[in-house]
């Protein structure tokens, strides 16, 4: 049941038609956004174009939503992106310290 719900959206059609209207489009943008950068010599937070570059690949990806966020800035991107850095944060932090109480003491 699972491979029915799972193999159409790993065919190589499905595949090839999401690289070129999703990833190599948002990958365009991208190149547009960092080529005054690259001509200026300026430096660039790469961290946060690439979360800008993510956060359109998923919105085009899983929810047919442009959020646009290489070329705008918005409210609602900035709290996303909090959002994705809060949740990346705690999926890799050893100490799960939100599901501690405020009266924890730590040991060390």
């Amino acid at each position: 049941m699972r491979r029915r719900a799972v193999v159409p959206s790993l065919h190589k059609r499905f595949l090839s038609i999401i690289m070129e209207k999703v990833f190599c489009k948002c990958a365009e943008r991208l190149i547009e956004k960092l080529e005054p950068y690259a001509l200026s010599g300026q430096p660039v937070n790469m961290e946060a174009r690439f979360s800008q570059l993510t956060l359109d690949v998923i919105g085009l990806s899983l929810f047919n939503y442009n959020f646009d966020s290489l070329t705008t800035d918005s409210p609602v991107i900035d709290a996303v992106y909090t959002a994705l850095k809060e949740a990346e944060l705690r999926s890799t932090d050893l100490l799960p310290y939100w599901k501690v109480g405020s009266s924890f003491t730590p040991f060390f």
